[in-house]
């Protein structure tokens, strides 16, 4: 028998390898990736904790992943005619490929897995799934899958894995109450990785693996984006509120209303776990989907061996686990909930050293839960194999409706579990790495990871359940920055003059300047004046003993001298006015808004507006949104409402025509001032406003006026009308 069999019954399994028990004292971040089999399972009965309708089987290692032919591998020799006729028993209802991938994907990916990692990686194409039929007696079902484990050819062959989402339990703003969000010890401090570019999780796609979500939620994405990318949703396993919740921790709007997710620019996706995509074809799946650096989040957990709540990290299956270790040597970040069995993952008598990480270890970032006060929960997973913890209690974000609302409307404050401390690890990841590829050029790997996240962090209390402390992303964001500054205004008119501030980590023998106008300038604070409008991008270059840092912050500082002004036109009486509206911008704007006021004797009529012909011509929302006939006064907007369309480049030029007809009874003493400065209308301010992707701010203006010609010294223009046309006698 080999010595990595394991007896499995109903209420007792009984190790007949020899554990490998490891001293935690040893371990330490940096774990390399390592690759063990689970030992072999022998079954006296069928397992409460398993899905007794199927098997997963994988064929050892040095095999041609051999072709599928019905319920038969094609293959000669006298182990796979063995096995072929194990398979084509009649309570075998089918057989397929546990991973439906073409060989020549999961040959290019295991390649590069282990090329990354230095060790080598299993072949998923040895991964096959057969499903029992329902006729199929328990005795059948046990002996098949021993008979299969007593093949040399067969790695492991066990049940299929029960899966659990691993939780326990408007007008309105809410962020203040999402303390995760907050300053240490209170949270992660996400608030001041959001001042770093990157540092929202921009640029990172953050993929959630269960089954189902609220797509049309209001505070994520706006209710208008569906991010499911592959899979099916399981709204018979869920209703779609637990997913949800992830979400909102990880990424709901940045808005006025609801919650904020800790990375809430992050690229969103999520994979369902339902339909034919079992959970393992979907971490595969989203290695597919992802790049480096991205972050995969596997929201589950399965059904423990010990009892039927004792719940076990997903991992713990081979097929989950070779997964994890193929994309965590991918460099993609996983994230997996360290699930809520209160079982001691150290315990050798009924987990071997499966959760011992000088023995098998997959990479994957596993997160234990703690209340507010950094006490881990009695029900949370415990052990060496825990890396960090989040709160796993009385957590406020999107769904279930305890809070406010129903539908894409609810908001809770009482997600809980294992569930909701992973997206808080989740949402930590998005943004260091959102920095690190933003200023550093470069992405984390999952060691790099885990020591920025373990190092800089809160402990958890002093316990005998070891969950991980929480992540304190002020000092793991500054050791990857390294070198930052920041200025007491970033925008204003001409001429601009602020002070610059920098800080380091090293101790800086010098601190050079480079402003973007042609100056420098040297000094750890150092005032600077732009007397120019631009958009101008500021470096900082410092030198601690010969380590040089340079970090550039790029349209940093905006210096305006714009205006919006309207042109002088003289017309006859009678006739009509085009009167041409022209900016001149600093900044790229998609919103432009014009108070028009006329005051003075003469009568106007205003016809008609247009942009053709102006800078704006492609601008798809123009219009008035506010009219004051009797107090000759208007304001008019020239908006992009597509965002398909490029704002407007900094320039100047005219905007806006606006057309009026003249009075026939106007005098050549009459006249009107065009004034745009703005008004009051008595509930609103009407500025002359710009807004673009940098800044919404007022411009200056400069006044026009509009002025009724003398016709009458013309003789030839007989009908005084300032045109000598066939009109004239």
């Amino acid at each position: 028998m080999d010595t990595r069999t394991r007896v499995a019954i109903v209420a007792v399994v009984v190790l007949l390898s020899c554990p490998i028990i490891i001293s935690p004292t040893i371990f330490a971040a940096g774990y390399q990736l390592k690759r063990r089999v689970a030992p072999k399972p022998i079954y006296t009965n069928l397992p409460f904790w398993e899905n007794t309708d199927e098997i997963i089987f994988k064929l050892i290692e040095g095999l041609d992943p051999p072709e599928l032919q019905g319920k038969q591998l094609h293959k000669s020799g006298a182990d796979f005619d063995r096995l072929n006729e194990i398979l084509a028993r009649s309570e075998v209802s089918q057989m397929n490929k546990h991973f439906a991938v073409d060989q020549s994907e999961l040959d290019d990916m295991r390649v590069r897995a282990a090329a990354k990692s230095g060790i080598a990686m299993p072949d998923l194409g040895l991964y096959f799934i057969l499903e029992f039929h329902e006729t199929a007696s328990a005795e059948q079902r046990l002996e098949l899958i021993s008979d299969l484990n007593s093949l040399d050819i067969i790695e492991i062959a066990y049940f299929g894995p029960i899966h659990e989402e691993a939780l326990i339990a408007t007008d309105d703003n809410w962020e203040e109450d999402q303390n995760y969000l907050q300053a240490a010890p209170s949270g992660v401090n996400a608030y001041y990785g959001w001042q770093f570019p990157g540092g929202k999780g921009q640029d990172i796609l953050v993929i959630d693996i269960e089954y189902a979500w609220l797509e049309a939620h209001e505070d994520v994405r706006g209710s208008s984006a569906p991010f499911l990318l592959a899979g099916e949703m399981n709204y018979e396993a869920s209703s779609g509120h637990h997913g949800t919740a992830v979400l909102g921790e990880i990424a709901a709007d940045s808005n006025t209303y609801g919650m904020t997710g800790i990375a809430h620019e992050v690229d969103l996706g999520v994979i369902g776990n339902g339909g034919d995509m079992d959970r393992e074809m979907a971490v595969l799946t989203a290695t597919q989907m992802t790049e480096p650096g991205d972050v995969i989040l596997l929201e589950m957990q399965s059904w423990g061996i010990v009892c039927e709540e004792c719940f076990v990290p997903v991992e713990y299956h081979q097929g989950m686990f070779d997964v994890i270790l193929q994309a965590t040597a991918l460099d993609r970040i996983i994230v997996e909930a360290g699930a809520n069995g209160g079982q001691n993952l150290d315990d050798t008598f009924w987990y071997d050293s499966l959760f011992y990480p000088e023995y098998r270890f997959s990479g994957a970032l596993m997160v234990g839960a703690a209340n507010w006060e950094h006490l881990p929960h009695s029900w949370s997973n415990h052990g060496i194999r825990m890396d960090l913890h989040g709160f796993g209690s009385n957590v406020y974000t999107t769904g279930y409706g305890d809070l406010s609302g129903s539908g894409a409307s609810s908001y809770t404050r009482s997600f809980s579990g294992t569930s909701s401390a992973s997206p808080i690890i989740a949402g930590a990841c998005a943004i260091l790495e959102g920095i690190s590829k933003s200023i550093e050029g470069r992405i984390m790997g999952h060691n790099e990871m885990r020591t920025m996240l373990q190092t800089w962090s809160t402990p958890q209390i002093p316990h005998e359940f070891q969950v991980g402390p929480m992540p304190d992303l002020y000092g793991s964001t500054r050791e990857i920055v390294k070198s930052w500054f920041d200025v007491d205004i970033c925008s204003g008119w001409v001429p601009l003059a602020l002070t610059f501030d920098a800080w380091s980590i090293h101790t800086v023998d010098t601190w050079d300047w480079i402003f973007g106008d042609g100056l420098t300038g040297a000094g750890q604070s150092t005032p600077h004046t732009y007397n120019e409008p631009g958009m101008y991008d500021v470096t900082l270059e410092t030198d601690a003993g010969g380590e040089i840092v340079s970090r550039t912050r790029y349209q940093y500082v905006i210096a305006l001298a714009d205006t919006v002004n309207a042109d002088t036109v003289q017309v006859p009486p009678a006739g009509q006015a085009v009167v041409t509206m022209s900016v001149n911008n600093t900044v790229p704007i998609s919103s432009i808004r014009v108070p028009f006021e006329y005051p003075g004797n003469l009568s106007l009529t205003r016809d008609s507006i247009s942009v053709q012909g102006c800078r704006t011509d492609y601008f798809d929302d123009v219009g008035l949104i506010h009219s004051d006939a009797w107090n000759s006064r208007y304001t008019f907007k020239v908006d992009i409402s597509n965002d398909a369309l490029p704002p407007l480049d900094p320039g100047a030029g005219p905007i806006l025509k606006i057309y009026f007809s003249i009075s026939s009874n106007a005098t050549p003493d009459q006249s009107v001032d065009i004034l745009l400065d703005g008004y009051w209308d008595g509930s609103h301010d009407r500025l002359p406003t710009y807004s673009g992707p940098l800044l919404t701010y007022q411009a200056a203006d400069i006044p026009g006026a509009i002025t009724v010609l003398d016709c009458s010294g013309n003789p030839d223009d007989t009908d005084a009308d300032c045109i000598v046309d066939a009109s004239d006698n």
